[in-house]
């Protein structure tokens, strides 16, 4: 009885707020992956330059 409560409960959720739920996550998704992306390519070329250094600091 409660696994058909919760099945009804999961099928009405998706039919009702799939479509927005997934338009608002796109609109997330567009709005924060310059951001995102930035901030990865920055940690990325930080990561780089301390190896760099660590390399030439070896040497």
């Amino acid at each position: 009885m409660g696994g058909g409560l919760a099945t009804f409960g999961a099928l009405d959720l998706t039919g009702l707020t799939g479509t927005l739920t997934i338009d608002a996550f796109q609109g997330i998704v567009q709005a924060a992956l310059p951001i995102v992306s930035v901030a990865v390519l920055v940690g990325f070329l930080f990561y780089v330059v301390r190896w760099a250094i660590g390399l030439f600091r070896g040497i």
